[in-house]
């Protein structure tokens, strides 16, 4: 399977959906960067998503995409 995002809301639909789905895509997507360790986690969750920004900053790069499982 690959994704590749088209907008920050395809992506936060993406990432809601298969976060915490299987540990291969969770390692895909940490890996990838799709999200970011949290230095402090005050509810013990230890990634993040992108926020808008970095989504727009990244994508701008290159498009963003989830390797093949």
């Amino acid at each position: 399977m690959e994704e590749v995002f088209q907008n920050f809301n395809h992506y936060k639909e993406w990432i809601l959906k298969n976060w915490n789905t299987s540990k291969t895509l969770d390692s895909n997507i940490v890996e990838s960067r799709l999200m970011i360790e949290k230095e402090i986690s005050c509810n013990g969750e230890p990634f993040r998503m992108l926020t808008a920004e970095e989504f727009n900053v990244r994508h701008n790069e290159n498009y963003i995409k989830v390797p093949t499982v």
